[in-house]
């Protein structure tokens, strides 16, 4: 048998005759704590492992509330909490910002010639990058 431990939370499953195990847990949270352990059908129990859950998902795309025109010098809108907003011009990084934390933002940046396409992501605590949001200069 093999016993997964989240907080005082047990979940339970067995190991096929090979070793092979897979204990069933609900989602949980980047940072949240897990131990796992075997006990045979002796009583015997082996050492404790402990893991640690990472973030590897993805922050969805920004929103970008901003209708961005040639005079336009700041954008606005919202995405993750607490990401932070990288603008692009092809590969030219031409701000950034931290997302507060309702997800709100709002970058600077200098002045761009209409039909400037201009690609926005957002990039988590754990480094995830989400998909560009664009949008094209009025």
């Amino acid at each position: 048998m093999v016993i997964g431990t989240i907080g005082t939370k047990k979940y339970i499953a067995k190991a096929d005759a090979k070793g092979n195990y897979k204990v069933t847990i609900p989602m949980q949270k980047a940072g949240t704590k897990i131990t796992v352990m075997a006990k045979d059908a002796s009583g015997n129990i082996s050492a404790t492992k402990s893991l640690t859950v990472i973030d590897k998902t993805a922050p969805l795309a920004p929103k970008i509330k901003t209708t961005v025109k040639s005079t336009t010098k700041e954008v606005t809108g919202t995405a993750e909490a607490y990401s932070t907003i990288t603008i692009k011009v092809g590969s030219k990084v031409i701000g950034t910002a931290k997302a507060d934390f309702k997800g709100n933002f709002k970058v600077k940046i200098k002045a761009q010639k209409k039909k400037t396409v201009l690609s926005v992501t957002a990039t988590d605590k754990a480094k995830n990058v989400s998909k560009s949001a664009t949008v094209k200069v009025k």
